[in-house]
């Protein structure tokens, strides 16, 4: 059974209380709660033994672990190097099953249209393997941009949490201007709702420049022969922003942002057609009667708003397309800019 440091302390005490046998009884009681820490300390360390390599239990492999780590904030190196073994042991198995869960939970969740629990869902992901890549001796050209990125995409999803009400707000407004509106006197009237769309292809861009990022830093682990071939971390949060390959549906915290911005952009899409269509019948119908002066201003009309119109519908070309393989398509790289 390993030796800790607390051998060391007690090996302290017997010295103080040689040259000041008054402190003899004191020394003792520290020395009996020392004992009593050690002996917790192996008692969880069978636990661990057991939990991991007997009954398999890599949740409670993983709080056993913790537990030790407090008990004993400064291991030995042997002792050290066993717990982060057996503690990346657990983690390879239970982690990809907790990741699983929060994708299929993140799925559902997405299928329901609740585009916002479904982010909350996928970003508890965040933490798997996370203290690994953080231990792993990558060097500052791997670890510093994947750091910078981590504080842009969590900046990005804390944007798209507190403008998530605002979208729908304006989104209401921008109905209101379409249906009621009169068309000649509506250009610039929904500037503030394209910008609002255009504020979450934003954050949509910055969670797809992320996984660009996370991916590129992988594939450099790789070429530089990490450990493992490729790092967990990286992989697992790639694959949380932009989906399983192995599901058919698409998934992941960019789709969830958009396919709830595309949601309220199609709301509009809808009322502006069937607007157009109205004030095209309108128009026809004054034509067919003869009264031109009328049709011709009805066809003013239909002209402003149909260029209103097509700027709305121009809002759809600056999303983010990704291939049935979950690679970019061409060109869409440009949309997203530069990555380090």
């Amino acid at each position: 059974m390993r030796r800790l440091l607390y051998d060391d302390a007690i090996m302290v005490l017997v010295e103080i209380v040689r040259s000041d046998p008054e402190q003899m009884e004191e020394a003792q009681k520290i020395i009996n709660d020392i004992k009593k820490v050690r002996d917790r300390y192996n008692e969880k360390y069978e636990e661990l033994i057991t939990a991991l390599f007997v009954d398999e239990d890599y949740e409670r492999s993983l709080q056993l672990i913790a537990e030790l780590e407090q008990l004993d904030s400064n291991p030995n190196e042997t002792t050290q190097k066993s717990l982060k073994e057996a503690r990346i042991s657990a983690e390879l198995v239970y982690f990809r099953q907790v990741f699983n869960d929060i994708m299929n939970r993140g799925l559902a969740l997405l299928n329901e249209k609740n585009y916002m629990e479904a982010v909350r869902i996928y970003r508890t992901g965040f933490n798997l393997y996370r203290r690994t890549f953080d231990e792993m001796e990558y060097g500052n050209i791997i670890k510093d941009p994947v750091y910078r990125e981590l504080d842009s995409l969590n900046l990005a999803i804390d944007q798209f949490n507190s403008s998530f009400n605002r979208l729908d707000a304006l989104t209401q407004e921008g109905l209101r201007i379409i249906r009621q509106s009169d068309p000649l006197t509506l250009k610039g009237s929904l500037t503030p709702v394209y910008q609002e769309f255009y504020d979450f292809q934003d954050y949509e861009k910055t969670v797809y420049g992320s996984a660009l990022l996370f991916e590129k830093q992988n594939s450099r682990i790789a070429e530089l022969g990490g450990e493992t071939g490729t790092d967990f971390f990286l992989s697992f949060m790639t694959r949380i922003l932009l989906g399983r390959t192995s599901v058919e549906n698409r998934e992941g915290i960019a789709m969830a942002m958009q396919l709830y911005w595309e949601d309220r952009l199609l709301i509009l899409l809808d009322a502006a057609e069937e607007r157009s269509g109205i004030l095209y019948e309108e128009a026809k119908r004054l034509y067919a009667q003869g009264r031109w002066d009328e049709a011709g201003q009805a066809f003013e009309k239909l002209y402003v708003f149909s260029n209103e119109a097509r700027s709305l519908a121009g809002i759809a070309r600056g999303s983010v397309r990704i291939n049935d393989n979950y690679t970019l398509t061409a060109g869409n790289e440009e949309l997203i800019g530069d990555i380090n």
